[in-house]
């Protein structure tokens, strides 16, 4: 009677431990799921607040000799080795929230990086913070798109 009253106990004790190993379990994939929305809406809500410009819409708002006021969101180094456009500001992105009083609330601003990706969340977060956007801009993406106009190149791999 012992044994069996113990056997069933064990087997009652790892029930209980499974159904609350999956519980765990799911609540995890749960929060695993929600996370990677949250990231993905993230990012649609980076795009969306700047749209990327091509090379010819990039040219045209620079030579209007409009207000705007172009941040170079990536690193010092990439800037110098890639090239920037012609009067941008270097504001690395991981320093903008601590910097955003350098950055004009009076002016337009076309946010930069390699691809537009960075731009995007800059973007975002200066929308966000007030400021007027008018787009994102990928250096390398303006220079494929025929772009030279307003380039200050960086170094040549050889230099």
């Amino acid at each position: 009677m012992k044994r069996t009253l113990l056997l069933a106990l064990l087997i009652s004790s790892s029930l209980l431990a499974t159904a609350f190993a999956r519980q765990v379990f799911t609540q995890q994939k749960e929060a695993e799921h929600k996370s990677a929305q949250t990231a993905q809406t993230k990012a649609a809500d980076a795009q969306a607040a700047a749209p990327k410009l091509s090379a010819e819409q990039i040219d045209e708002i620079l030579d209007r000799g409009e207000k705007a006021f172009v941040l170079d969101v990536r690193r010092p180094e990439e800037a110098a080795q890639i090239g920037t456009l012609k009067g941008a500001v270097n504001i690395p992105l991981a320093e903008l929230e601590t910097r955003l009083k350098e950055v004009p609330k009076n002016k337009a601003i076309l946010t930069l990086s390699n691809h537009a990706a960075r731009a995007a969340k800059a973007a975002a977060l200066l929308e966000k913070n007030g400021f007027k956007i008018v787009g994102a801009v990928g250096v390398q993406d303006y220079v494929e798109g025929g772009g030279r106009k307003h380039l200050n190149e960086g170094k040549k791999a050889t230099d």
